[in-house]
């Protein structure tokens, strides 16, 4: 159980196929991950869009129930941007251990031959 390993322990070390393939706290292997951001804008959000998507760190750009959802991987610029912007409400969620454990758990890209 993951969350359980979250609140217990402030180091975990990864293993992935026989190999450790990471070990140190928690928190500084959060910091190399993208967080997930959830914005409501007052205006016209599909204005705007442009904008959050020429961020150079931002991945996954999509509009659900009237809200942009998107990863970072520099939240200080986001939220320079965002201070820009009229925001109505924002959400800045940092990863899970479980999205630092599947980091390291997704299949590697094919190699040519």
């Amino acid at each position: 159980m993951l969350s359980e390993v979250e609140d217990l322990c402030d180091r975990v070390a990864l293993i992935r196929g026989g190999r450790l393939v990471a070990v140190d706290r928690i928190a500084d292997l959060r910091s190399q991950m993208q967080r997930r951001v959830t914005v409501q804008l007052d205006e016209d959000a599909a204005a705007h869009a442009a904008q959050l998507a020429a961020l150079p760190t931002v991945t996954g750009l999509t509009r659900l129930d009237g809200r942009w959802q998107f990863l970072t991987g520099d939240l200080p610029a986001t939220l320079r941007l965002l201070a820009t912007l009229p925001v109505a409400d924002v959400a800045i969620e940092p990863p899970s251990l479980e999205d630092i454990f599947l980091r390291y758990y997704r299949p590697e890209p094919a190699r040519d031959a």
